[in-house]
């Protein structure tokens, strides 16, 4: 993100719940790092706790759990096959 350091603004998508914490997070890091620009956080109910997204002029980045564990679970698949739940998510006992 080094080139995303000299962007006038940046916009973080979060949780709702994650807004104040990422705010502040925010400016530790940008005195930190001698960010200049407008740092403007939004909470937005349908993104995960723990995901988000950073938004610049020219780019941006997103950091989503849910679509990660599904390339993680599609790479496996084609190298290994099709592959048996396992008892703990048939709901058996381990």
């Amino acid at each position: 993100l080094s080139h995303a350091r000299l962007a006038p603004h940046l916009v973080v998508r979060v949780h709702e719940s994650a807004v104040e914490t990422m705010e502040s997070m925010l400016a530790g890091l940008a005195r930190e790092t001698g960010f200049a620009g407008r740092l403007v956080v939004l909470g937005q109910s349908d993104i995960g706790p723990g995901d988000g997204r950073i938004e610049w002029a020219d780019g941006g980045m997103a950091i989503d759990s849910a679509l990660i564990g599904q390339k993680v679970e599609e790479a496996v698949r084609s190298i290994f096959g099709h592959m048996p739940q396992s008892n703990a998510t048939q709901g058996g006992s381990l």
